[in-house]
């Protein structure tokens, strides 16, 4: 299982972090991806910016989401590296 850290400490929260959440969870529940996806939030992962966008880390890597395009970004960088074919058992 892949974890997706979402960033809700202060600054974050204040850039939307609750909406990226959101967004991030509705994906994972209508794309059928709770038993290879886990969401996670996390206080400052520091990885703090001053572009109004959230800090997400997903693998080994940081992202920073934009809560109004945060479909988009789940889609380019979340599913785009998620095998389509669930692994049996």
């Amino acid at each position: 299982m892949q974890e997706l850290t979402v960033c809700v400490g202060e600054s974050c929260h204040l850039n939307g972090a609750e909406i990226v959440v959101k967004h991030f969870q509705k994906i994972i529940e209508t794309k059928q991806l709770k038993d290879r996806i886990q969401l996670t939030g996390s206080f400052c992962i520091g990885e703090c910016n001053d572009d109004g966008k959230v800090s997400v880390r997903w693998r080994d890597r940081m992202i920073t989401v934009d809560p109004e395009t945060a479909d988009d970004t789940f889609q380019q960088e979340v599913l785009s590296e998620i095998d389509p074919t669930p692994k049996e058992g």
